[in-house]
């Protein structure tokens, strides 16, 4: 479509050129008030279309709404824009273009040109719909401004866009057999080192105490069998570390991997809320931050920043792993969410992390033996790799 307005303007354009041509021709030969008089028209038509141009520019106003500026990934918000009028004169050839690059206007003819009287406004009403997550614009972009005789075609640049703030998607986490309560007895067990430093109180044994909650120590010291009277208090708790180190070498791919990375993050996060499994997250914000996710408050407040979180962390994965190394004694699962298998990764969570029960979830959007080799290193040792494609949906 936009050849077919530039094929246009470039005829009109050679018609005109060919009209003041001929008509300067005309009245230089034949002379008179008439060949002059059109001769002097031909020359003042491109002078008004340009006039026309810019009475548009200075009096045209737009406006554009969103119903809400903070939103969820690929959900469809009431949205409107207007167009007035405010001068004397037809509008007509105004064509509203929108961005295009995150985000889409349902049900909007692009290529319609809007025409309006003198002091009329037009309101449209429709939906917006954001595909990524991030703080960005999203609405109308530009328009372009076309004169009556299609001579002159001026893009104009909208200033005061509309910012949104939109949020990753909540979906149930695929891999929730990591943390799984029933699966394994030492999910829901502290570690003997961690039950040897609990000071917890003590009763007599009672036929049909479980084994598990005997207090070996304290049955020695008595000479009886001692149970542990709070030990069914005791919860697991999980800690989350989110890698935010730059990803991807592509504009599209480092977009569709951090959605995927906070998208999974957030779906363990949702899992442990939904199951009341203690949990923490720990990443690197300006600075190394540790954030429990247990309360609506908290949950809320970690959720509204991974719509704005950039990712720019300073701290690689595996200096992660080591800054966050001194809370395992207080958690019975360590989940990490990365990009990337390396060395010095499967070094820190060999030795710093082999008494707890480590996955890494390893976020790609391709799959090559390189990285198969590396994940088989993580699993030969014991640490658990589970991997999520990041694709773009269809």
């Amino acid at each position: 479509m936009q050849g077919e307005i530039k094929g246009i303007m470039k005829r009109n354009a050679t018609i005109l050129i060919i009209v003041i041509i001929c008509t300067g021709i005309f009245a230089s030969n034949y002379g008179g008030t008439i060949p002059y008089a059109l001769f002097y028209f031909s020359l003042l038509v491109p002078l008004m279309s340009f006039i026309y141009i810019l009475i548009v520019l200075n009096f045209f106003r737009f406006h554009q709404e969103a119903a809400k500026k903070t939103f969820v990934k690929g959900e469809t918000v009431d949205y409107f824009f207007s167009l007035s009028n405010d001068s004397f004169i037809l509008y007509s050839g105004i064509k509203v273009n929108f961005i295009h690059k995150k985000s889409y206007i349902i049900g909007v003819d692009e290529e319609k040109e809007y025409c309006l009287m003198p002091g009329e406004r037009e309101a449209i009403y429709t939906k917006l719909c954001c595909k990524y997550r991030g703080q960005y614009f999203a609405g109308i972009e530009y328009f372009t401004v076309t004169d009556y005789l299609n001579l002159f075609n001026i893009k104009y640049e909208v200033t005061s866009q509309l910012p949104v703030t939109v949020l990753p998607r909540i979906v149930e986490w695929k891999d929730a057999d990591v943390i799984e309560e029933d699966k394994d007895e030492k999910k829901v067990m502290f570690s003997q080192r961690q039950e040897e430093r609990l000071d917890v109180q003590v009763r007599k044994y009672s036929n049909g105490d479980p084994m598990r909650h005997i207090h070996w120590k304290a049955s020695a010291r008595t000479g009886q069998l001692m149970t542990r009277m709070h030990y069914a208090t005791l919860k697991m708790q999980v800690m989350i570390l989110i890698d935010l180190s730059t990803v991807g070498s592509k504009e599209m791919e480092k977009i569709l991997l951090e959605d995927a990375i906070l998208e999974e993050t957030l779906s363990v996060g949702n899992y442990c809320n939904k199951k009341k499994i203690p949990a923490f997250v720990c990443f690197d914000y300006y600075g190394y931050k540790k954030l429990s996710i247990n309360t609506y408050n908290e949950w809320n407040e970690f959720y509204m920043l991974c719509g704005k979180i950039p990712f720019e962390s300073k701290l690689n994965n595996h200096e992660l792993c080591t800054e966050s190394k001194i809370w395992i004694k207080d958690v019975s699962n360590v989940i990490i969410i990365t990009n990337n298998l390396n060395t010095n990764l499967y070094n820190e969570l060999k030795y710093g992390y082999k008494e707890s029960d480590v996955c890494v979830l390893l976020v790609v959007n391709k799959w090559e033996d390189e990285d198969k080799s590396k994940m088989s290193l993580f699993i030969e040792s014991g640490i658990n790799v589970r991997v999520i494609m990041a694709t773009e949906e269809k």
